[in-house]
């Protein structure tokens, strides 16, 4: 999966997250001196478009590497697993589509999940 369909993920759980549910602290990831929290930043910084200069800013290595993978597969599962908590009366849609929508999600997190390898996802 590419930055920007990452980046896409991110915004779009940024924009229709539960109220009562946080699945990231988005401000305290653009703190916190982690690498995980690197990776975020480096997703809010449209500069960054390859995975070659993500790699290079967080480990100092233009050439991808595992622990550069395991870092961009763990954040990309943590936001997946959330996908499917999204608000979707925040979109302004009908039930439906709601309904639609929430079955397309699902199979969506199964498929993604079984092409990165993920053995788990969890639902609510």
């Amino acid at each position: 999966m590419t930055l920007a369909e990452i980046r896409e993920i991110v915004r779009t759980l940024r924009n229709y997250e539960l109220a009562d549910i946080i699945f990231f602290d988005w401000e305290n990831l653009k703190l916190k001196d982690s690498k995980f929290s690197e990776f975020y930043r480096i997703l809010l910084d449209p500069s960054v478009e390859t995975d070659e200069e993500a790699a290079f800013r967080i480990y100092g290595n233009a050439i991808p590497d595992s622990k550069y993978k395991f870092l961009k597969s763990r954040f990309l599962s943590q936001a997946l697993n959330n996908i499917s908590h999204l608000d979707l009366a925040k979109a302004g849609i009908s039930d439906t589509c709601g309904r639609y929508t929430r079955l397309t999600k699902t199979c969506f997190i199964y498929l993604s999940s079984s092409v990165l390898g993920i053995k788990e996802v969890q639902f609510a």
